[in-house]
């Protein structure tokens, strides 16, 4: 089974019973999928061990875990893990049984086709500051949104696809979603981002997008669903 969550923002406890009613059942037939801020990848397990030690705690779950990216990631630190083709596509295996989705790719998952795209603007930016080098718990990283490569390399891949797949996954939202959630009109740092998933929104076809960032848990219509706690199977 695919089980679909949002941010966990590296709390081990949110892999829990407590946190995920069932979780104590999975198996390595089952699949956690998690709509961006993971987050236990972000000061670097190189450099803190209680980073590895939660990654490694984790790695003796029996199912697997893949999430997507959100804007509280550490990506320098993602992009030093491996590479590998899992699911018809790229990913970067972080430990056997966890795999970072990236930006732009159609997945092949128990036999549905998931495209991924990764990214936010950190609406909390003002109180942070940009990652150079020496890390710390309030630090932002460029690499939060979008490059025009993986822009690209999203575009090229759903015409591929005749512009249409079974499920969408991705941290923040299209643009006219938006107002929806926070009542007020999208970040301008982030229109870039939120307007290509509006382009998605009305040109892909899709069964259901589901996406975190907004730590609401609220079914915006029949296909957009955002996530936070709430556990959603998808097949």
């Amino acid at each position: 089974m695919i089980f679909i969550r949002g941010d966990t923002h590296g709390e081990e406890s949110q892999f829990t019973e407590q946190a995920m009613p069932g979780e104590k059942s999975w198996t390595s037939e089952d699949i956690l999928l998690i709509a961006g801020d993971f987050g236990c990848v972000f000061q670097g397990e190189d450099r803190y061990l209680s980073e590895r030690n939660k990654l490694n705690a984790l790695a003796k779950k029996p199912y697997r875990i893949l999430f997507v990216d959100g804007n509280h990631e550490g990506f320098p630190f993602l992009m030093a893990y491996p590479e590998e083709i899992q699911y018809g596509a790229p990913v970067r295996k972080i430990r056997e049984n966890i795999f970072w989705l990236q930006r732009g790719y159609i997945y092949d998952i128990e036999g549905q086709s998931v495209f991924v795209m990764g990214g936010a603007h950190s609406m909390d930016k003002a109180f942070r500051t940009k990652y150079f080098e020496v890390c710390g718990e309030k630090i932002w990283f460029e690499e939060e949104l979008p490059s025009k490569e993986e822009y690209q390399r999203a575009i090229a891949n759903l015409r591929e696809h005749n512009m249409e797949v079974d499920y969408i996954v991705t941290h923040t939202a299209p643009r006219t979603i938006i107002p929806r959630l926070i009542h007020a009109a999208p970040d301008m740092t982030d229109a870039e981002l939120t307007g290509f998933l509006d382009w998605v929104y009305h040109e892909v076809k899709f069964k259901k997008w589901y996406f975190g960032h907004f730590h609401e848990d609220i079914e915006i219509n029949d296909q957009m669903i955002a996530c936070f706690k709430q556990i959603h199977r998808i097949v």
